[in-house]
């Protein structure tokens, strides 16, 4: 989104990730993603290159989801 722009809104129970750039964030931009709701997390204490990061943030959530969905699977199966 252009600067001061509003933030377009995710998809009900979707993740909106922004990703970059090399140099990281202003404190001006980080300010505007807190205000949007957006929280930030790390991908471990080295930095990625952004073209780096855009694959590896959506391998990870991805693996995350079906580690969370085996979970739930195998609660249900166990009849928990």
């Amino acid at each position: 989104a252009p600067h001061g722009a509003p933030l377009p809104e995710a998809r009900k129970g979707l993740p909106l990730i922004a990703i970059g750039p090399d140099g990281g964030w202003t404190d001006a931009e980080n300010a505007a993603f807190a205000e949007h709701g957006f929280h930030p997390i790390s991908l471990g204490p080295r930095p990625l290159r952004t073209d780096t990061a855009a694959i590896a943030l959506p391998a990870l959530i991805q693996a995350k989801l079906n580690e969370t969905m085996s979970n739930e699977q195998g609660a249900m199966s166990n009849g928990q």
